[in-house]
Parts: C-alpha cells; structure tokens; sequence
C-alpha cells in the first residue's frame, strides 16, 4: 500500500484561489474607484428630483390649497425615484463586496443589461451610442454572475475609452448575445475605434500590458481567467465596423425542466432496478 500526503498541495492551492479572489476584488474596487465621478453624478439624478417632488408638495400642503390626486402623484414619483436610487446602490454594493465565488444560473441577458445600467452615465458622458442585439431565448450559463459582469464591465469600458480620438458622430458600442449551438453562449462587445494593430493583439491578454497611459493592464488578463475558470473561451478580433470585437464563449447549462426531466428519469430508472432486484 503506497500512502500520498497532498496536505501541501491542496493548501498551496487554497491559497491560490485565496490570492486570485482578493486580485479580483481589488480589480473591481479599482475600477469603481475610476467610475466614481460618473456614479455619484447617476445617483445624484434620483436624489434632487426627490427633493424637487418632496418641496413642491411640502409647499402645497402649506398653502392648504393642494390637489390631493396631484400630491398623489408627487408621493408615487418620489417612491420611484427612490427605487431607481437604491437599484444603483445596490448595483455597486453587488459589483464591490468581497466574497467567495457563487455558482449559480446565470442569465447571460440580464448581466449585460446590470452593466449597462451601471456604466450609463460614463457611457454618455464619452458621447457614444449603445446597440444591443440580446438573443431572445437565449440558455442560462452555470457561473457566479459578479465576476461575469465584472468581465462586461472590463470590455465594456475599455471599448468606450478605445473610441474617444474618434469621430464623435461615429462612436458606436455595440453588445450581442448569441448560441452559435444548442450548449454554447457567446457574447461579443465591439467598438468602432481605431482598432488594434498585430503586436498589440498577440499582447493584449497578458498580464501588466496596456496601450492606456494610466492604466494598470489588469483588465483584460483577469477577465480571461475568469472566463476560463467558466469553462469558456475569450479572444479579440476585428469588428465589422473597423474597431474591436472582444467575444467570449461560455457552456450553456441546462434548462430547469431539462434538468428536472433528467432527475425522474434517473428516479424511474433507480426505481425500475430496485423493482428488478426486489
């Protein structure tokens, strides 16, 4: 009898996945950090028109000539405008607190949506446009999905900050969700920038690498091995519209009633073999 101790290995890689997290988490805190100024300005939107709705009907009630279907009116606005502020707190609550990894089903749609709603303001302080082309159908994926949007985020940004010595009439950012087959997601952000020559393409995935003057060349490295640990796939080529196209491929996982299918057959058969043996 031959006895392995792997005490060392699995504690080596514990640690590994504990040094990866925490790179992670600093990543998404580096890049709230440089969207600051754009998120208080969004949750600032919210704020004031509360203030305006909740003035103009503290002045009514006070002149005791208000319309009470025009105070009710006022109240809902500010319960919606409440709402909106607290999906943007928690937006960024979601995207910045540390955690373990949590696998789930992920909606591939509705990460892209999320993202899209969080960079809003930066998105249109760069003056460019957003097309979507979302996949109606499209499968759920198996994943943890703040890391998910966390790649999104990274693509998304780089695409906007890649267009800005651009032609301001033709910045264009465009997300397209897609099943090239039945088991396959794929998402693909593409920009209408200058685009990226050879030696920039073969390095743009590794780690400490940037074309940006303040940029740390994190980005694109940890979002390919988040991919990865996803059991998927992200490259860069060029878009039809002459920038880039950054694409990502991630396993479909399977559908709730597929999987509850799969579960009684596996019941029936279980139930067949003990009805056999019995």
């Amino acid at each position: 009898v031959v006895f392995h101790d792997t005490t060392e290995q699995k504690q080596a890689q514990q640690r590994a996945e504990e040094r990866q997290a925490e790179l992670l988490h600093v990543s998404r805190l580096s890049t709230l950090g440089e969207m600051a100024s754009g998120l208080a300005h969004e949750l600032n939107q919210p704020l004031s028109a509360i203030m305006s709705y909740a003035s103009a009907s503290v002045r009514s009630v006070q002149r005791g000539d208000f319309d009470p279907l025009k105070l009710a009116t006022n109240l809902n606005s500010i319960v919606a405008q409440s709402s909106r502020a607290g999906d943007i707190i928690r937006r960024v609550r979601d995207f910045a607190q540390r955690r373990q990894p949590r696998l789930e089903t992920v909606d591939v749609n509705k990460c892209v949506q999320d993202v899209l709603s969080l960079l809003h303001t930066t998105i249109r302080h760069a003056g460019v446009e957003t097309a979507l082309d979302l996949a109606k159908g499209l499968p759920t994926v198996h994943g943890d999905a703040i890391q998910l949007e966390q790649v999104l985020v990274n693509l998304m940004r780089n695409a906007v900050e890649a267009m800005q010595g651009t032609d301001s009439n033709h910045r264009q950012l465009t997300v397209r969700t897609a099943t090239p087959s039945s088991d396959v997601v794929a998402v693909t952000v593409s920009d209408t920038g200058p685009g990226m020559d050879d030696k920039t393409k073969s390095r743009v995935f590794e780690p400490f690498f940037t074309t940006k003057d303040n940029g740390l060349g994190i980005g694109l490295s940890i979002s390919r091995s988040i991919i990865e640990s996803h059991r998927g796939h992200l490259w860069v080529a060029p878009s039809e519209q002459g920038g880039c196209a950054f694409t990502f491929t991630l396993p479909a996982s399977q559908s709730p009633g597929a999987e509850e299918a799969q579960h009684d057959n596996q019941r029936e058969a279980t139930s067949r073999d003990v009805w056999t043996r019995t």
